[in-house]
């Protein structure tokens, strides 16, 4: 295991190219990735020891975190991808499908999946209550 994913693995600090491989092996990176199954994992842990990474130049940092994954296959092809905008910058939001999505993600870990769609209830309408002593007194009971 190289030093990066060592890092990676004890939780000390995520590398690039465990963060690489965690993505391109699960198509995603979420908390999920973060745990120890995933840092321990064989099959990304391999993976990120063939990850190599450069600064990119044609960066627009810190307007944007841009960035191009190229990808060298075992037959010899070459795929990339650029993100010249990073998801949820102001030139490219999040929409508010994407939001929910991501939020009941992240409150699956918490909470039930009932109690997290009254949450989600209860914060989208935020904007109609007169009281925010309501919404504390709901969010308070688990």
């Amino acid at each position: 295991m190289r030093a990066g994913c060592q890092q990676a693995a004890s939780g000390q600090q995520l590398s690039i190219p465990y963060t690489v491989a965690a993505a391109l092996q699960r198509g995603r990176f979420t908390l999920d990735e973060l745990e120890d199954e995933a840092l321990s994992n064989k099959q990304i842990l391999s993976l990120a020891d063939r990850v190599n990474y450069e600064i990119d130049s044609a960066s627009t940092f810190p307007r944007h975190y841009t960035g191009e994954v190229v990808v060298i296959t075992r037959d010899g092809r070459t795929l990339r991808h650029r993100e010249a905008i990073n998801r949820g910058n102001g030139e490219r939001p999040i929409s508010g499908a994407g939001i929910v999505e991501k939020y009941h993600l992240n409150a699956s870990r918490a909470v039930s999946a009932q109690r997290a769609r009254e949450i989600e209830a209860l914060l989208l309408a935020l904007d109609q209550q007169t009281d925010v002593r309501i919404v504390a007194d709901h969010l308070g009971t688990a």
